[in-house]
């Protein structure tokens, strides 16, 4: 079940547009409950400037982490942990001389915030069990911001 809400308030030589997602997960043979949040803006100023931000907090669970590998007998999907994201960015739009076209040139950084008490779990051993293995895992991780240029249609001449 997912949930969403956006809003653009225009201003003069910009705007602000916001989004707030939720998704809410129900696993099917254990009623173990997932929830999923998630929050986005960007701000337009004087035409050309872009700031946004998105910020996440979604709970993990033991699933995916058996990848392709067949569900082992009695596997029950558990919540292991959360994970937060915070990406913040700008841009400024810039002209190309090609007609229709735009671009700007930008920089974009995120940060992630891991729960402490996410458990590994491997895949089963030979003998057919699950195996779980408690890690510290907790705390930030920084994420290496990129440069972009997008090329994208621009304003008609």
């Amino acid at each position: 079940m997912t949930a969403s809400i956006m809003y653009n308030r225009p201003f003069h030589d910009g705007n602000s547009a916001s989004t707030l997602i939720w998704g809410h997960t129900r696993s099917l043979p254990d009623n173990a409950i997932f929830n999923s949040y998630a929050s986005e803006s960007t701000v337009r100023v004087r035409s050309r400037n872009y700031v946004w931000t998105r910020i996440e907090n979604v709970d993990r669970s033991n699933e995916p982490i058996l990848g392709e590998n067949p569900l082992p007998p009695n596997f029950q999907e558990q919540p292991i942990g959360r994970v937060q994201t915070y990406t913040f960015g700008y841009d400024r739009d810039f002209d190309l001389m090609i007609p229709r076209a735009a671009s700007a040139l930008g920089a974009q950084g995120t940060a992630r915030w891991r729960s402490s008490e996410i458990r590994l779990w491997l895949p089963p051993s030979r003998r057919g069990r699950v195996r779980a293995i408690p890690a510290l895992v907790g705390g930030c991780t920084i994420i290496p911001g990129r440069l972009h240029i997008p090329v994208r249609p621009g304003r008609s001449a």
